[in-house]
């Protein structure tokens, strides 16, 4: 994960008082992780919750990509 855009995404969320943010495949899960899957029935998703690291929800399957990236 890019840690300058982690920040930025944190210091937004605090300005705007949001505690949580979960993000499901696209271009914004892309630019902040720099992770890419595709939306399909099998939940894929993010949660953005600081000051805790970024939760990554998935399904075993897409583990792979994990450590490619």
């Amino acid at each position: 994960m890019n840690p300058d855009r982690l920040s930025r995404l944190y210091d937004l969320m605090r300005s705007h008082n949001l505690e949580a943010l979960v993000l499901n495949p696209g271009p914004t899960l892309t630019y902040l992780t720099g992770l890419q899957f595709h939306l399909m029935e099998r939940p894929t998703l993010v949660i953005f919750a600081p000051p805790a690291a970024p939760v990554i929800v998935l399904p075993d399957l897409e583990k792979g990509k994990l450590a490619q990236g």
